[in-house]
C-alpha cells in the first residue's frame, strides 16, 4: 500500500502547521504567478497559446499523488474510472476527492471553486481545528477562499509569497548570501534596463548573449534572448510603446549574461515557521527554450556539488524565513559547461513540478533505480479513455510487483481542451518511468510513444 503516510507528508505538516496529523485540502492552482504580477508594470504581451490554459488548469489532477490518504484534493472534473481502478490495483491509496459542481475550463481551480456556491458550502462543513487549505501557491484568490470557508491557509500571505518569488528577490538573496551570481542586474524601470544593458554590452561584443527575464515570468513566458545590440533596442522600443499605452515606466525585470550550461538542476527544501531548513532532493531538469519539460533522477551532480547546493539551501532558506516565508521552496540552478554551479537562478517559493513526484520517488524509487518524469503532447480526434492507454501500453506500465515501468501521473490533461466529440483535440499526458538504468528509461519512453501512435485518431 503506497502514499498513506510518508516522510515528506509528515514533515510538510509538521513544518507548516506543527501537526503531523492535520488534514490538508489541496488546491493545485498551477501558474499562480499570473496572479502575482502587478498590472501597472510595463511588459510585452505574451503570445496566445490557444487552449493551453485549459490544459494547465487540469494539471491539478497531479495532486492525487501528493496528498495523503486522509487529505482532500479538489478537482475540476471526475477522474477517469479506468485510471482510478488502475492506480488502486497498483497499490496507490488515493486521497479523498472533491469536485466542483461545474467545470469551467477557462478558470483555474481556485477561480472555479469561488464560482461554485455548493462547493463553498461543502468546504464550510470542514470547520475543524486541524484542517487547512494547502494551495500550490497563495494569491489573493486563495485568501478569499479561506475567508469564505473559514478554513485557514497552511501558507504565508499572498503578499509575502509574491515578494519572495520575484527573480529580483533571488538576485538580492545571492548578493546577501555571497552565492555565485550570474553577471547581470535587476531593473525596476525602463531607464534602469537601458543603463544596465550599457554596462553589459561588452558580453555581446565578445560573442556572448544576454537574456532579459520578467521577474514573475513562468513556463518560458517573459524571456527574451538578446544576441545583438540591434535586437535589444528593438525590444526596448516595444517596451517604450507599451509604457506610453499604460502611462508608466515601471517594470520588474532582470538582465543577465547567457550562460552555456551542461545541465539544469532543481532542488527543493522546506522552511519551517521557526526557520529550520530541511533539504529534500536535487534533480536534473529537462528544459527546452525556457520551458520545463521534466526531471531526471538521479542528477549528474557529484557529492561535492550536491553538498554545495545543500549549503546554499540553508542560506536561501534562512533569508526566506527572515522575509516571513515558510513552506516548500524549489530553486532552479545550473551547472555551466565549464563546471561551475550557479546555485540560485530563481526561487519558486511554492510547490514545483518536482514536488508532485516526491511521494512516488520516496516509496517507489530505490537508490539503485533511475527515473524520469516527463510529458507528451498528444493529439486526438476521438475522446481518449484510459482504457485505451492500458490496452496500448500493456507491459510497459508500472506494476506493484516489480516497482518498475511507466506510471501515468495525470490523465485529465489529455482531454482537457475537448468541447465536442469527433473533433481535433490537443492535450498532454504526464508520466514517470522507473527503471534500472538511464538507457532503459529512453527505450520505454520511445516504445510508449510508438504504441500510443497505434491508437486510432492519436498522433504524437
Amino acid at each position: 500500500m503506497y502514499l498513506t503516510k510518508t516522510t515528506f507528508d509528515r514533515k510538510l505538516k509538521k513544518f507548516l502547521v506543527n501537526d503531523e496529523q492535520a488534514t490538508f485540502i489541496y488546491i493545485n492552482n498551477f501558474e499562480v504567478e499570473e496572479k502575482w504580477q502587478h498590472k501597472e508594470l510595463v511588459s510585452l504581451p505574451n503570445i496566445s497559446l490557444g487552449n493551453s490554459s485549459s490544459i494547465v488548469n487540469r494539471m491539478e489532477e497531479l495532486g492525487i499523488f501528493l496528498a495523503a490518504e486522509q487529505d482532500y484534493v479538489i478537482l475540476k472534473d471526475f477522474v477517469d474510472p479506468h485510471y482510478k481502478t488502475y492506480l488502486n490495483e497498483q497499490g496507490f491509496r488515493l486521497p479523498n476527492l472533491l469536485y466542483v459542481e461545474e467545470n469551467d475550463p477557462s478558470l483555474t481551480i481556485t477561480e472555479n471553486i469561488l464560482k461554485c456556491p455548493k462547493t463553498i458550502e461543502r468546504l464550510k462543513s470542514f470547520g475543524k481545528d486541524n484542517v487547512y487549505l494547502m494551495p500550490f501557491g497563495t494569491s489573493q484568490l486563495e485568501e478569499r477562499l479561506s475567508e469564505l470557508t473559514g478554513i485557514p491557509l497552511a501558507t504565508p500571505s499572498a503578499e509575502i509569497s509574491a515578494d519572495v518569488n520575484s527573480k529580483i528577490f533571488s538576485r538580492m538573496i545571492n548578493e546577501r548570501s555571497n552565492l555565485e551570481q550570474i553577471p547581470g542586474a535587476s531593473c525596476n524601470s525602463i531607464q534602469e534596463l537601458e543603463d544596465s544593458f550599457s554596462l553589459l554590452k561588452h558580453v555581446l561584443d565578445n560573442g556572448g548573449k544576454l537574456v532579459i527575464k520578467e521577474a514573475m515570468g513562468v513556463s518560458g513566458k517573459g524571456i527574451v534572448v538578446i544576441d545583438s545590440e540591434k535586437k535589444f533596442y528593438q525590444y526596448l522600443k516595444l517596451l517604450k510603446k507599451s509604457s506610453q499605452r499604460n502611462g508608466s515606466t515601471k517594470l520588474s525585470m532582470v538582465i543577465e549574461k547567457w550562460i552555456d550550461k551542461a545541465c539544469d538542476i532543481n532542488y527543493q527544501f522546506i522552511v519551517s515557521k521557526e526557520g529550520y531548513v530541511d533539504f529534500n532532493f536535487a534533480k536534473e531538469s529537462i528544459v527546452e527554450n525556457g520551458v520545463h519539460q521534466g526531471h531526471i533522477i538521479p542528477s549528474r551532480l557529484d557529492a561535492k556539488q550536491l553538498e554545495l547546493l545543500k549549503k546554499a539551501a540553508v542560506k536561501i532558506g534562512g533569508l526566506l524565513h527572515e522575509a516571513g516565508y515558510f513552506g516548500v521552496a524549489g530553486v532552479d540552478a545550473i551547472l555551466s559547461s565549464d563546471g561551475k554551479i550557479y546555485p540560485n537562478l530563481e526561487i519558486n517559493a511554492r510547490f514545483n513540478m518536482s514536488t508532485y513526484q516526491t511521494l512516488i520517488q520516496e516509496v517507489c524509487v530505490s537508490d539503485k533505480d533511475a527515473a524520469i518524469a516527463k510529458k507528451i503532447n498528444i493529439s486526438t480526434y476521438n475522446q481518449l479513455n484510459f482504457e485505451d492507454i492500458l490496452f496500448a501500453a500493456g507491459d510497459l506500465l508500472y506494476s506493484k510487483e516489480s516497482k518498475k515501468g511507466l506510471l501515468v501521473t495525470n490523465f485529465a490533461t489529455v482531454n482537457a481542451t475537448r468541447k465536442d466529440m469527433n473533433q481535433h483535440n490537443d492535450g498532454r499526458l504526464y508520466f514517470m518511468i522507473i527503471e534500472t538504468n538511464i538507457e532503459r528509461l529512453q527505450f520505454i519512453e520511445d516504445e510508449f510513444k510508438n504504441r500510443l501512435s497505434t491508437i486510432t485518431g492519436v498522433s504524437i
